[in-house]
């Protein structure tokens, strides 16, 4: 199954599982989290969806893996909010999100121009003490400049708080923010100069 996905071949994908099903094997845990997985990388959101459903009815609970390939699916279709709503679904049936899913989510809604919800998962991680990837920083801190909205990641201490100071400065200089160059340039150093050049661990 693996390797359909790889290939986008969800034909192949779907095969599989009637194969499966012909021969009396029930799907598991790792199957459904496979095709979810292939589905909603190809764009087949609202299939991988009923298979998300339909877990419950084996009496299989969809963990964290399910969900947040469900959700960058859906982000990547546009739908970074149903995306959002779906997180707190995975919560209210007790599957505690991780790294993974909120990066997933943040860049999912900077890539739909969604910064204000955007900040909302920023700080759960960094409430939770989680760690941002760097693709997920990189994301967030071009959507704000884009945005016109660098004074902002500033007042957060977004570099500081994340350890990702020679990106933000470089972003910063993309959009001409000079002064703010310099803010962040202070704080880092003041900080820890040792942080300014590497990314925190």
């Amino acid at each position: 199954m693996k390797g359909h996905c790889a290939d986008s071949d969800t034909a192949g994908l779907l095969g599989v599982l009637r194969r499966m099903k012909d021969d009396g094997v029930d799907p598991d845990l790792v199957t459904y989290n496979t095709l979810v997985y292939g589905l909603a990388r190809a764009g087949l959101v609202a299939k991988a969806r009923t298979y998300l459903d339909a877990m419950a009815a084996q009496g299989l609970f969809p963990d964290v893996i399910t969900y947040t390939s469900l959700m960058n699916g859906m982000c990547v279709k546009g739908d970074a909010l149903g995306a959002l709503k779906l997180l707190e679904e995975m919560q209210a049936n007790g599957c505690e999100p991780n790294d993974r899913t909120y990066n997933t989510l943040l860049m999912g809604l900077c890539r739909n121009r969604k910064l204000d919800k955007a900040f909302e998962v920023y700080k759960s991680i960094v409430g939770a003490g989680m760690k941002l990837e760097p693709p997920a920083y990189a994301t967030f801190i071009r959507a704000l400049c884009r945005a016109g909205r660098v004074p902002d990641a500033y007042e957060e201490n977004i570099g500081l708080n994340l350890g990702f100071m020679e990106d933000a400065y470089f972003s910063c200089s993309r959009e001409e923010n000079i002064g703010l160059n310099l803010g962040f340039m202070e704080d880092a150093y003041v900080s820890d100069d040792s942080q300014l050049m590497t990314p925190a661990a």
